[in-house]
């Protein structure tokens, strides 16, 4: 381990990777973009880091249960916003990582991702 780190191996693998993590949230903001609509949910681009905070605009924080179904009815594992938060936050929020994800996995993901937060925000119209 120290031979890793003395020898610029540690450097040169921190290159490689947020090289490949760069990649991979490129990828990401671009699906979401492409099938998540800006009226139904929001997000900034991070400025830094693996991950991605999506605001869904029709939510409130009681229905994170409801919603982390819905993803996982199509295969997906997001984190519920509210375990990130100290206090109460204002609505919606889930927890998007590209870290372990291959670049085709972010994008398939998103667009499931998709389809989960239209039902849920049809079950969230229809009283349901």
């Amino acid at each position: 381990l120290e031979r890793f780190c003395s020898d610029g191996s540690y450097e040169r693998h921190l290159r490689r990777i947020h090289a490949v993590y760069r990649q991979r949230m490129q990828v990401m903001l671009h699906a979401l973009a492409t099938y998540l609509p800006s009226d139904q949910v929001e997000w900034t681009e991070p400025s830094g880091g693996y991950l991605l905070w999506l605001k869904v605009k029709a939510g409130r924080t009681d229905e994170e249960a409801r919603l982390t179904r819905e993803a996982a009815e199509e295969g997906l594992a997001v984190g519920e916003g509210s375990w990130f938060f100290t206090g109460r936050p204002d609505g919606l929020y889930v927890k998007l990582s590209i870290a372990r994800a291959p670049e085709e996995q972010i994008a398939e993901g998103c667009r499931r991702l998709a389809r989960a937060i239209r039902r849920f925000i049809q079950m969230a119209r229809a009283g349901g």
